[in-house]
């Protein structure tokens, strides 16, 4: 699973965005995280916190059964339920794209060559050629949004 491979590569230093795992059904709770909070005073029950079930994660989650999905299935010739997990992940602004490691061009800007290692790196990590999705954040900074197997 997806969130699988996330958590794999961040765990073994790999630039991967915070994110969490929800199942689609899931209501979220937001809550406060002060730097004040619990040392000498606990400022309990002074700051806010509210529980929410975003639109967008029973969206997703229905997705897994769209008409699109079921078409994709019967093509394929799957016929197991598809269990669906929502990565919720830190939004990053700036310059985003795909990288097939297979197929890698190398170009002489070095900000590309620091791409191309790190996706290499992943390749070696995971084993196999990948399909990872990037972003080069406002100060130059790689992350990794997403790895799966090329299919």
């Amino acid at each position: 699973m997806k969130h699988t491979v996330l958590k794999r590569l961040k765990n073994n230093g790999f630039p991967v965005p915070d994110f969490l795992v929800v199942k689609p059904n899931s209501k979220l709770i937001v809550r406060s995280s002060a730097n004040i909070e619990d040392g000498k005073h606990s400022w309990a029950g002074i700051f806010e916190s509210y529980i929410t079930k975003p639109k967008e994660i029973e969206l997703v989650g229905k997705s897994a059964t769209s008409p699109k999905a079921k078409l994709y299935a019967e093509k394929i010739g799957y016929k197991s339920k598809v269990e669906m997990n929502v990565i919720i992940q830190e939004a990053i602004e700036g310059l985003v794209g795909v990288c097939f490691t297979d197929k890698m061009l190398f170009e002489p800007d070095p900000k590309n060559k620091e791409l191309i290692k790190i996706c290499k790196q992943v390749e070696q990590f995971i084993g196999r050629p990948q399909d990872i999705e990037w972003v080069i954040d406002k100060k130059g900074k790689i992350w990794i949004l997403q790895s799966r197997d090329i299919s």
